[in-house]
């Protein structure tokens, strides 16, 4: 497999400026205008590179779908993992375009999901609440509501601020299937509150967090997934709030408004916040990156394996897809991601 680059370029909102916060559209997160986008040449780590412990870190690498220990710990301090899971939609007697079904991903995939992160992660409730089919070059129909067979987004983003996770968390809880999921009301009574998001410095609730569980489908040629280490971000100046709507998640709902996070170029001059940025050099359908979106933990001390005294739990992190110089005539990249609703 061939090697990543040593840098790669990542698209920002820009220009660098902090003295302003700008108006988001609906489309904001999805197309750049030429005004409002900054390239932005960036150091590139491999994970693939880092298995068999070449890296400084023994939770930068690939991990076997066992490892539960590490992938655990990875998610806390990095905000992201990697693991080898396969599906039984990768084997016969199902194809390529099984995964186009919505049914057969109900029926097949979604459960497979749910019982994997309840085993890795020792959850008490798993609710996969939407997926996303990426098989375009772009998104050609900003417009479009679904959340299916869209193109790659190639600006840097986190698919939910504070505000927006509480906000899907009222939805999900209205959902009649989440009534039936979960007898003994685990997921979190503040969630049912007026105030949205609670004041977190008093939240004593149950712990809970969402993630995305992305897979490609074929072998990735084109618009790798990019991660970046929370820890290298200035979140006092490099992260914007937006807020825009979310498709319904349950057929009696309607879409609602919520919040992401956008996020600026680094400021040069602080080593601290230069935005450590890992993919996976060709990554393939049987490996599996996991990203948090959220975490009601985030920025509580961490007390694990891998702690030192300084070790904080991480946020939802930035994520991106970029280009590789010289793919532009591979086929447009095929992957799934399914978006998940976890209580501890």
């Amino acid at each position: 497999m061939a090697p990543f680059p040593k840098t790669a370029i990542f698209n920002y909102y820009g220009p660098a400026t902090r003295d302003t916060v700008p108006e988001f559209d609906d489309t904001a997160v999805l197309v750049s205008s030429p005004g409002d986008l900054a390239e932005v040449e960036l150091p590139l780590r491999d994970l693939r590179t880092s298995e068999g412990g070449s890296s400084s870190s023994p939770l930068e690498t690939i991990h076997d779908s066992s490892s539960h220990e590490e992938i655990k710990a990875s998610l806390d301090v990095l905000g992201f993992t990697a693991f080898r899971h396969s599906s039984a939609l990768q084997a016969p007697p199902f194809t390529a375009r099984s995964w186009l079904s919505k049914e057969l991903l109900t029926q097949n995939y979604f459960p497979e999901v749910n019982a994997y992160l309840r085993g890795a992660l020792g959850a008490t409730f798993v609710h996969c609440f939407t997926y996303a089919l990426r098989c375009q070059t772009s998104h050609e129909d900003v417009s479009a509501k679904s959340v299916s067979d869209n193109g790659p987004i190639k600006r840097v983003h986190c698919d939910f601020s504070e505000y927006g996770a509480w906000k899907l968390l009222q939805n999900v809880i209205a959902l009649d299937a989440v009534h039936a999921f979960d007898p003994e009301g685990l997921v979190p009574e503040a969630a049912k509150g007026k105030q949205v998001p609670p004041p977190m410095e008093q939240y004593s609730g149950r712990r809970w967090a969402i993630y995305s569980f992305w897979r490609p489908l074929e072998p990735v040629k084109r618009d790798p997934l990019g991660v970046c280490d929370p820890r290298s971000i200035n979140r006092n100046t490099d992260m914007l709030e937006m807020k825009r709507g979310y498709p319904a998640i349950g057929e009696t709902q309607a879409p609602f408004e919520f919040g992401a996070l956008l996020y600026r170029p680094p400021l040069g001059g602080d080593e601290r916040h230069q935005h450590r940025w890992f993919a996976i050099s060709e990554q393939q359908p049987d490996e599996v990156l996991m990203i948090k979106l959220y975490d009601t933990e985030r920025d509580r001390p961490y007390r694990g394996k891998y702690s030192d005294e300084t070790t904080r739990v991480a946020p939802g992190i930035p994520h991106v897809s970029f280009e590789l110089p010289g793919t532009q005539h591979q086929e447009p990249r095929r992957s799934i991601e399914i978006r998940a609703l976890v209580v501890f």
